[in-house]
């Protein structure tokens, strides 16, 4: 999950054609619908399950560590809901209801931002300590006691669901595991594991994507494009004193890093940020080798491009005034998209929020939605907590927050389903 942006309105794209018609949802969020319930035990159980997942190491490209500690709680909490592991390493399980073609998605990713070898969780009164512990462990948790409570609700649900556990949404992960699944929905790949999961006709153009991720109240519509870059500049290096006057590839790094920090953008439309610099052999040594790792970010595909664009060139610029090398590599390319703020998937969250007096925050960033908005298909992300310190080792997330989550999410999830 990236940091977000608030905003005041949440503009165009996707008006899927099999949420659109979704009217009797929308009545039943008018006081139709029965009421859900949640107790103290349920909070109870999604806490300790926060608390496992959360304590297991899996920064990017580790998220198979999870595996099965995801397959017990899914046993203990929606036993008989059937799961897979895919090709990607994403976990999926499968809620049957009356019709299988385009099912609707709910996921929440297996990776942290930190590789960090061993985690430590704590918690107290107030709140569950630890890095990941709300990105996305609450999530991952919310979901496997989601997948178990939609069997225990009244009548027979008219959609049906997949809860993908996914991989690569952190970091340089590409949001690969998403993209898999989608891929094959849309029937451009095929995995033998998801063909014995799901029955015949659920591959399909799904109905839409809710990423469990971010903050109790927040409504993600719309999803940040983003282009990131390793630029790596070599030269000759040698000795400080022997080889004195010799190009240092950290000094045509630190020129180039300095003229792209210059770069005209327009905060809450586009960024800019180099956020790794590595290089250097000995404080003896001419720099023979450094790289830099570059990110850009905008709410247009264009603006990104034309961005990346310039930092690309200014990199090459430097290098050759340097007479040194550039070597530029692909890290990531994420598309961006959005959702009507008027599609019965956002607009339905916005009522469930406010049935349980949760103010609704729209706002931009980067999550699993974007995959799906960039296929067209309707998309948003939502959490279940309230939370502070993302991203960082000092994470938390409030426990009084959870069982007003826990609600929404119930609630919510049953209006969608019908």
């Amino acid at each position: 999950m990236a940091l977000s942006i608030c905003i005041n309105s949440v503009l165009h794209d996707n008006c899927g054609k099999s949420l659109c018609q979704a009217s009797g949802a929308e009545k039943r969020m008018k006081g139709a619908m029965p009421p859900v319930e949640t107790s103290q035990h349920d909070t109870d159980e999604v806490t300790a399950a926060v608390k496992r997942v959360a304590a297991i190491p899996a920064g990017p490209f580790q998220e198979r560590r999870r595996h099965p500690v995801m397959l017990s709680l899914l046993s203990r909490m929606a036993s008989g809901v059937p799961a897979a592991v895919d090709t990607a390493g994403n976990l999926v399980a499968w809620f049957a209801g009356a019709s299988v073609e385009a099912p609707l998605i709910f996921s929440a990713h297996l990776d942290t931002v930190f590789p960090l070898d061993t985690v430590e969780i704590t918690e107290d009164e107030e709140a569950v300590y630890g890095p990941g512990v709300a990105d996305d462990a609450s999530g991952l948790a919310a979901l496997a006691w989601l997948a178990g409570k939609l069997r225990h609700l009244p009548g027979k649900r008219t959609k049906s669901v997949l809860f993908a556990f996914t991989v690569g949404e952190e970091g340089s992960g590409g949001l690969r595991g998403i993209r898999h699944l989608l891929d094959f929905l849309l029937g451009r790949n095929d995995d033998h594991s998801l063909e014995r999961l799901l029955p015949a006709g659920a591959r399909s153009r799904p109905a839409a994507l809710i990423a469990i991720d971010g903050t109790l109240g927040s409504i993600v519509s719309r999803g940040l494009h983003i282009k990131r870059r390793k630029m790596t500049w070599r030269g000759p290096g040698g000795h400080s004193w022997g080889a004195a006057g010799s190009p240092s590839a950290i000094s045509a790094a630190a020129a180039a890093i300095a003229r792209i920090g210059r770069i005209r953008v327009r905060p809450g439309h586009t960024t800019v940020n180099t956020g790794v610099i590595s290089g250097g052999t000995s404080v003896n040594t001419i720099a023979p080798e450094c790289s830099a790792e570059i990110e850009v970010r905008s709410v247009s595909g264009k603006r990104a491009a034309a961005v990346m664009t310039r930092v690309e060139r200014t990199a090459r610029e430097s290098a050759s005034a340097s007479g040194i090398a550039v070597r530029i590599e692909t890290l990531d390319e994420r598309p961006g998209g959005a959702t009507r703020s008027s599609h019965p998937c956002v607009r339905l969250l916005v009522e469930s929020m406010r049935r349980f007096s949760i103010k609704p925050s729209f706002a931009v960033s980067s999550t699993e939605a974007n995959a799906a908005m960039a296929e067209g298909i309707p998309a948003l992300a939502t959490g279940v907590v309230q939370a502070s310190g993302a991203h960082t080792e000092a994470e938390k997330f409030f426990k009084s927050s959870l069982p007003q989550g826990l609600q929404l999410l119930l609630s919510y999830a049953a209006a969608l389903l019908g």
